[in-house]
């Protein structure tokens, strides 16, 4: 018995869950500011769970420093995806 899956993928079919290869740089900074807005609950000197030594403001400021270092390698290549090879 074969299995046969067809995939249908066309021009736009993800328009309003993904954004465009162009806009990821774009979108990555809108995430950057929105990480930043929360963090004043992200604030603070104990650890984010138990048995675990990181902090929360260590946690928070190594997400930031990850997106932001994101957001400018995808700045310089065509796409995420030739930057992520």
């Amino acid at each position: 018995m074969a299995n046969n899956i067809t995939y249908y993928f066309g021009a736009g079919a993800s328009i309003h869950t993904l954004p465009m290869v162009k806009d990821i740089p774009e979108r990555i900074e809108k995430v950057i500011e929105l990480i930043i807005s929360f963090g004043e609950f992200y604030r603070g000197d104990e650890p984010i769970a138990l048995n675990y030594s990181t902090t929360k403001v260590e946690s928070f400021n190594s997400l930031i420093t990850d997106f932001q270092w994101l957001h400018e390698n995808c700045k310089i290549h065509a796409s995420v995806d030739t930057f992520a090879k």
